[in-house]
């Protein structure tokens, strides 16, 4: 009786392969990648944007309330590059004052922050208009603390520091060396391409320093 089941059970084995292989054969044909480029595009201005994501941009929302520069971020007659930061680096920046919030400090001093981090012009990494070189550009920041260079990276995979760093169209900030003292600061998130103008995300905000006794205007 043993005999006659372990030759029962053998034949089901090989009636079931049989039957498999020619399934496994069908599904390995339908499961061919075809890759396809990720769109940049948003159907929404940068505002629209910051206001579509609180969990990472509700402090930085609140400070451009607070500064009155809506408009600046939902207007759509100009195109701006827009630095955006999000909570972990406008919680930086309030650390600085030992507060939690932007309108616990001067008003003049976040619309200086907030003037900064808005570039007259789109630069972004699917133009030729961003090189690889850092470049000084104009801020909404008159006068010399305006000064900001910005440049695309290019750099091979395998060369990031942080597992969240962006490597190829990364966005650099004040690279070391190209701005006085001021600091390098990397792109968390880029090339958001916006109704009016494009933007990056950081988790550090930036700020010009002609040398480490520099005082800037925030």
């Amino acid at each position: 009786m043993k005999t006659k089941y372990i030759i029962r059970q053998l034949g089901l084995m090989i009636v079931l392969g049989w039957l498999i292989m020619p399934l496994t054969g069908c599904l390995q044909k339908n499961f061919d990648y075809e890759p396809k480029p990720i769109d940049p595009n948003i159907n929404m201005t940068v505002w629209e944007f910051l206001q579509s994501r609180p969990a990472d941009f509700s402090l930085m929302s609140e400070a451009i309330e607070y500064a009155g520069m809506q408009q600046i971020y939902s207007q759509e007659k100009k195109a701006y590059t827009y630095l955006i930061i999000n909570n972990e680096g406008m919680n930086k920046f309030f650390a600085i004052y030992g507060v939690t919030s932007a309108i616990s400090i001067d008003i003049d001093k976040v619309r200086s922050f907030l003037s900064y981090h808005v570039i007259e012009g789109k630069y972004h990494a699917f133009d030729k208009k961003l090189p690889v070189e850092s470049i000084f550009v104009k801020t909404l920041l008159e006068g010399e603390d305006g000064l900001l260079t910005i440049k695309i990276s290019k750099s091979s995979i395998g060369q990031a520091t942080n597992q969240d760093q962006v490597i190829n169209g990364n966005i650099v900030l004040n690279e070391t060396g190209t701005n006085g003292s001021s600091r390098e600061v990397l792109s968390l998130t880029s090339n958001v391409l916006a109704r009016n103008g494009a933007a990056h995300v950081f988790r550090h905000y930036a700020v010009y320093k002609r040398n480490s006794t520099y005082q800037s205007p925030y």
